[in-house]
């Protein structure tokens, strides 16, 4: 079974037009750089290079350096400033768990939730990591707890349904429970056709953090439906 991480529905990690990209680690990281409007936008100035091309670096050191930038960028917005900390963590954590430094990335993951407990990219990426580790309870137990609803810019943002129930089959996969596998496939594919999902992807590709919809993930459901029900 090939690594999972990569494999996120595309509108899963990015945040909506209410507070910027998610930032993602592919040799640099958000600086928390806000635009005319007073909304964050992803830059490489001043950023903190990616753990890869900072060999013997205090990660701790360079997280604190990070988050009291968030700190002073956002004063006064407790939730922006949580909001950014919470994102780079997972941020970092995605890249600890590309490298197989699975570990390090829930440690990440986990933080980033106690920062912000409605973060729900860092509940699927916390899930795909217990699932890297064959910790399928672990990681159903997060998907059941992870928010349905993010607290973004001041208002909740919906539509994650999707891409939870596309994370359970993904669970549900490697256990080899092919009826469940099926069964969260189909919930799954539903569920891109809810409202609010639509208006996530649409707000998502307004603010220019998705350039597709769901259409490549469902098809990618609808034939693991058809593979696993032919076998």
């Amino acid at each position: 079974m090939r690594r999972l991480w990569l494999l996120l529905p595309c509108a899963l990690l990015p945040l909506v037009s209410a507070c910027g990209p998610e930032p993602r680690y592919s040799g640099n990281v958000e600086t928390g750089r806000v635009t005319d409007n007073g909304q964050p936008a992803p830059t490489s100035e001043g950023a903190a290079p990616a753990p890869s091309a900072t060999a013997g670096t205090n990660m701790d050191s360079q997280k604190d350096a990070k988050f009291q930038e968030f700190e002073r960028q956002f004063a006064g917005s407790p939730d922006m400033v949580a909001l950014t900390k919470a994102s780079w963590l997972t941020s970092r954590g995605n890249y600890y768990g590309e490298q197989g430094e699975l570990n390090k990335a829930i440690a990440d993951f986990k933080e980033a939730i106690q920062l912000k407990p409605d973060h729900a990219p860092a509940h699927m990426s916390l899930s795909i990591a217990y699932g890297e580790k064959r910790m399928f309870e672990e990681a159903l137990t997060v998907l059941n707890a992870a928010p349905r609803k993010m607290r973004m810019g001041g208002k909740e943002i919906g539509g994650t349904e999707f891409d939870l129930l596309t994370a359970k089959t993904r669970i549900y996969l490697l256990m080899g429970d092919k009826p469940r596998t099926i069964e969260c496939a189909k919930k799954a594919i539903q569920a891109a056709n809810d409202p609010e999902r639509r208006e996530y992807i649409a707000a998502a590709t307004r603010a220019g953090v998705v350039t597709q919809d769901d259409s490549e993930t469902i098809s990618l459901l609808q034939g693991l439906i058809r593979e696993l029900q032919d076998n």
